[in-house]
């Protein structure tokens, strides 16, 4: 067998061990007419006569280098030998690097990505793939790369055979070559290929490892340095995997998210998370916080560190964290919030209402209240219907007489009308609002509304969201939770006030 039909029948299985391709694919392939990246293309267009698929192809120009115009071209003119569709794409890499404050390295792989992602969604409808020309030694340098910087198994996990991104799945089939292998194969074919200049010099982080470092190792130390970091690379791959799963299991356990909040709460139950092991309780953290990153970067071990001390810490005690995150110890858990406390809070208190009539008509309100305006008492069949925030308040007489029981419900209670003197508002809680309720010695007393959320153990940045129903500063009805003492049916009610509250 030809050394050319050795090379393509190791990529071919690699391909087929990850299942990377399958009839009726598209495949949008990255080719800047490097070495690598022509390799690939060729493999692609010989692996096209065992399964068809379809493939076009993306060369993007960074704007660096004076002569990639050149580059460009000769792209061009192998795409339209090999009768394949060609796209250019042209961006400046610099400026984007400047006005983004990252490496030009970032803004490359950046601008890449974006461009394959575009392509790949003007092709319509279909399995789309993004093929690039990763190879080993790629792979192993990125491993020592994310080693110097710190990392965790995900990172030295390195560049993985499979990736998926959002709707993108980007495979990268020469991924079991070696440098040497791509340029071996061209050469026996007799295919020509573009040399990028920046690749030779020193300037970026990559280089400096490849032409220092792995250069020494493969010639000091070991020769095979390229594949064993490679096997380190699938082993930690294959960790990662295993931890994913156990993570997914301990999160089942003990993380719950509060679908009732109004921004994204995260509650993690404290006895349950400490029982993990400590490697997982930091996964499970990091795993957390990055679901609430726009990019799922920036957060580190500080930031996860400074979280799991929250399961040792005081209720009350909380951290502020990259993109407005707070975690705060909640009594029984510790609770991450999407938008920092402070701008939680203030948004909780610039509330608005509108109230809605049974003619659909709204009249807004722009205080932190809305006024109850009941019907004729002797109304029973007519409903009036408050909107506070996202939730409405139904509002209906009921004869007494004809109420045999009175049932039980969060969010359905009902009142003695007679006993409700004064003008009824919804709003949510005020410095002197109190409750009526039965003493330790069964009498009624007063309790300081703020102190019966202390004893009940309500989680500080729930206190302020609970819309209340109130005559002045009594609490008539905590919502979700109870109503006033002096407000409740009995023997002698004549004419109940039926009050449900429903989320819109």
């Amino acid at each position: 067998m030809k050394k050319e039909e050795t090379i393509a029948g190791k990529v071919f299985e690699y391909m087929e061990q990850h299942r990377m391709l399958e009839m009726g694919d598209k495949v949008v392939a990255g080719i800047s007419g490097g070495a690598d990246s022509v390799c690939l293309l060729f493999l692609l267009c010989q692996y096209r006569k065992k399964i068809p698929f379809d493939i076009r192809v993306i060369h993007v120009d960074h704007g660096i280098r004076k002569d990639a115009c050149e580059d460009a071209a000769y792209v061009g003119e192998l795409c339209k030998t090999l009768e394949i569709p060609y796209y250019l794409v042209k961006a400046d890499v610099r400026e984007k690097a400047r006005k983004e404050k990252i490496s030009e390295e970032e803004a490359g792989r950046i601008v890449r990505y974006e461009a394959f992602a575009e392509c790949a969604g003007n092709w319509g409808d279909g399995r789309v793939k993004i093929a690039v020309a990763h190879h080993m030694g790629d792979r192993a340098e990125t491993l020592l790369f994310h080693m110097m910087r710190g990392t965790g198994l995900k990172g030295m996990s390195s560049i993985l055979p499979v990736r998926r991104q959002e709707s993108l799945t980007i495979i990268r089939p020469i991924l079991c070559l070696l440098r040497e292998e791509t340029e071996e194969y061209l050469a026996l074919r007799g295919i020509a290929y573009r040399t990028d200049s920046t690749n030779l010099e020193d300037k970026y982080v990559r280089n400096k490892i490849r032409h220092h470092i792995m250069e020494y190792a493969r010639r000091e130390i070991c020769s095979s340095v390229d594949r064993n970091l490679c096997r380190v690379a699938d082993l930690m791959s294959e960790a990662e995997d295993y931890i994913r799963q156990e993570m997914r299991q301990a999160q089942n356990t003990c993380v719950r998210e509060d679908i009732n909040a109004q921004s994204r709460r995260i509650l993690i139950n404290v006895d349950t998370f400490c029982a993990l092991h400590s490697y997982l309780q930091k996964e499970l953290i990091l795993s957390l916080l990055e679901s609430l990153t726009p990019e799922k970067k920036d957060i580190g071990s500080i930031h996860v560190d400074a979280v799991k001390d929250l399961f040792n810490g005081q209720t009350g005690r909380h951290v502020d964290l990259p993109y407005g995150i707070t975690a705060e110890r909640e009594y029984e858990n510790v609770v991450l919030l999407q938008g920092s406390l402070e701008n939680t809070l203030h948004a909780q208190s610039d509330r608005t209402g509108a109230a809605l009539f049974r003619d659909g008509s709204k009249e807004s309100c722009k205080e932190q209240e809305v006024e109850v305006l009941l019907p004729p008492e002797n109304s029973f069949e007519s409903v009036t219907e408050y909107v506070f925030e996202d939730l409405s308040f139904r509002f209906r007489f009921v004869n007494a007489k004809k109420l045999t029981n009175i049932p039980k419900n969060k969010y359905t209670k009902y009142f003695d009308y007679d006993k409700i003197k004064g003008r009824l508002f919804i709003r949510t809680r005020r410095q002197g609002d109190y409750l009526t309720i039965c003493g330790a010695d069964g009498m009624v007393i007063e309790k300081k509304l703020k102190d019966y959320l202390i004893t009940e153990k309500v989680p500080r940045t729930e206190r302020d969201r609970i819309p209340l129903l109130v005559l002045g500063s009594q609490v008539i009805w905590l919502t979700g939770h109870r109503i006033s003492e002096t407000a409740k049916v009995d023997e002698g009610t004549k004419t109940i006030l039926e009050v449900l509250v429903k989320r819109l």
